[in-house]
């Protein structure tokens, strides 16, 4: 016996005769149980998701969520055009240091020389 053994119900539904035919033509008596199972978990999830959808309709508002008043794209670029602008000041800072430490150490070696030189 196997350890993770899926529970399972018998539940009889009438089918059209055209229809469990169409069924075994795709997938055989044998595959009948596996067929309808994974049809019937893609429709409940399916199902479920548009409730989800329908329930969360107005759940935003533009004073809330003021990137997303145009719309999830125009948002999303608003969002994406913000972490740009963050990459680019990033960048430009860890340039100005550079120069700086350009120059700190030229500054450094003049000091040294001239103390060399006294």
């Amino acid at each position: 016996m196997s350890a993770a053994k899926t529970l399972a119900r018998i539940t009889h539904v009438a089918l059209p005769v055209e229809v469990v035919a169409d069924i075994d033509k795709l997938v055989g008596k044998e595959g009948q149980r596996a067929f309808l199972t994974e049809l019937v978990q893609r429709e409940v999830k399916l199902r479920r998701q548009r409730e989800a959808l329908r329930e969360g309709i107005g759940g935003w508002n533009s004073e809330e969520e003021p990137e997303l008043a145009n719309g999830a794209e125009a948002g999303t670029r608003q969002i994406q055009a913000v972490d740009d602008r963050r990459f680019e000041d990033l960048a430009m800072a860890l340039r100005a240091f550079a120069v700086f430490e350009l120059g700190l150490e030229a500054g450094l070696g003049v000091l040294e020389r001239r103390r060399e030189e006294k």
